[in-house]
């Protein structure tokens, strides 16, 4: 065998297609917005890292600051959406 080859993998994500037309139909305008564009390696990292950010702020919430878990959650969702508020405006630019 090769070692060159060896080195290298190629990693294949399809377009998850029939999720964004969900999207698209439940969030009307802005989900047909999302469907247009093409799809980049950038969305599935923005996904895996903000779910990671969401988990380790609801953890800190509810271990750290011991606050009760539902509002542990509200808080966590709503800190998680503005996060992506800003990502989205500051990627646009």
């Amino acid at each position: 065998m090769d070692g060159e080859e060896d080195e290298y993998w190629i990693v294949r994500i399809p377009k998850p297609r029939r999720l964004m037309r969900a999207v698209g139909r439940l969030f009307g305008g802005v989900g047909q917005g999302v469907l247009k564009k093409t799809i980049t390696v950038d969305v599935p990292f923005t996904i895996i890292t903000s779910a990671l950010i969401g988990v380790l702020m609801f953890v800190f919430f509810t271990a750290v600051v011991k606050i009760p878990d539902l509002v542990a959650a509200l808080f966590t969702a709503i800190l998680l959406g503005f996060y992506l508020y800003v990502l989205r405006s500051e990627t646009r630019r």
